[in-house]
């Protein structure tokens, strides 16, 4: 049952179109899969594009898998999803959900031929996550010296998703602090990146504090960017009610690329 349909959500997805004009790498959320951002997928794809979304490592799996898994491996895999694209499209775009962002954001600060960049509800730190994600500093520091101290953490914190189907309901520890660590080592690479940026925050978001969000957006080196803060009360914003007001604002993102391009 329930594995099975995981592991078929959790597959990457490549939806090829007619024309190679432009290609888009689409990175799902920490926690999510590929399936999350289908239907965002579907809809680009109608505007012309291709779209490959990968699978980072250690979803799709367990959360045990994840537990093991390093910052490191979803750079290398949003890297490759670059790769792949650059072989079947003149030029790439990169977008992503949440933590996804910033691994897209990450690649435009080392790739400077990307198009362009969108992302959705990205964090800036750690401390933009609200307790639904992350537990009290004193029990977040308490777990992270357990860490320290070399003992294998098995630690799982309870992750109250909107969506069950696509995403894990228990978070590892190990896990945070890798999220933690992409997050700190990205801070001085923001100012690098030259591209158009896309950032689209929700302003009542249960997660991630509207506020990272905007300071990351702030460090950017483009001169071409767009920080568009929606009334919304939820984090993942390009699936369920009004996420058609999400897409259009992308796709008209994704439009001035291709005007660019031409």
């Amino acid at each position: 049952g329930r594995t099975a349909g995981r592991a078929t959500l959790g597959r990457p997805f490549l939806l090829p179109h007619f024309r190679r004009r432009l290609g888009v790498v689409l990175i799902h959320s920490y926690l999510a899969v590929p399936e999350e951002v289908k239907a965002l997928a579907l809809f680009l794809r109608r505007r012309g594009v291709w779209v490959y979304a990968p699978r980072l490592p250690g979803h799709g799996t367990s959360a045990e898998d994840l537990a093991t898994r390093k910052y490191t491996e979803w750079r290398e895999t949003v890297e490759n999803g670059y790769v792949l694209m650059g072989t079947l499209c003149d030029r790439v775009a990169v977008g992503g959900i949440a933590v996804g962002g910033n691994l897209a954001l990450d690649l435009a600060s080392r790739v400077e031929t990307l198009a362009g960049v969108f992302v959705v509800c990205p964090p800036y730190a750690l401390g933009d996550y609200s307790n639904r994600f992350m537990p009290a500093t004193d029990v977040w520091n308490r777990l992270l010296h357990k860490m320290k101290g070399g003992t294998r953490n098995v630690d799982f914190l309870e992750f109250s998703a909107d969506n069950l189907s696509i995403n894990y309901p228990r978070n590892p520890v190990a896990g945070v602090k890798e999220v933690g660590d992409l997050l700190d080592s990205l801070e001085k690479s923001y100012s690098a990146i030259k591209q158009p940026v896309l950032v689209v925050q929700a302003d009542k978001n249960p997660v991630v504090d509207p506020r990272g969000s905007k300071q990351l957006f702030d460090k950017l080196g483009s001169r071409n960017k767009e920080y568009c803060l929606l009334s919304y009360d939820r984090h993942v914003l390009v699936n369920g009610e009004g996420m058609e007001n999400i897409f259009s604002k992308i796709g008209g993102f994704i439009d001035q690329i291709k005007a660019a391009a031409k």
